[in-house]
């Protein structure tokens, strides 16, 4: 397991494009993103590597997100979570 916000950070993102690859999604699709922090304290320092891992993810192109500071997570070890809405056409 990678320890820490900068090194979980990037992996919580490529496993979210896995899981929209495997939905025949892709990042373009989601409409919604909501990023669980645990222990977040407002240290615009730890944003760092989140904005890097959004941004490789996204390109630049940002759906509407919410950023959440939690106690705790599913593992005692996670530091992040993402959770994304994506929409895509059926057709």
């Amino acid at each position: 397991m990678l320890e820490g916000l900068e090194a979980q950070a990037p992996q919580a993102y490529r496993n979210l494009e896995a899981a929209l690859a495997a939905a025949g999604a892709t990042p373009k699709d989601v409409v919604k993103e909501t990023i669980y922090i645990v222990g977040w304290d407002h240290d615009p320092s730890k944003l760092a590597s989140l904005r890097l891992a959004r941004e490789q993810t996204f390109g630049g192109r940002y759906p509407t997100s919410t950023l959440v500071g939690v106690q705790s997570l599913g593992r005692k070890e996670y530091c992040i979570e993402v959770d994304a809405v994506a929409v895509v056409d059926d057709e």
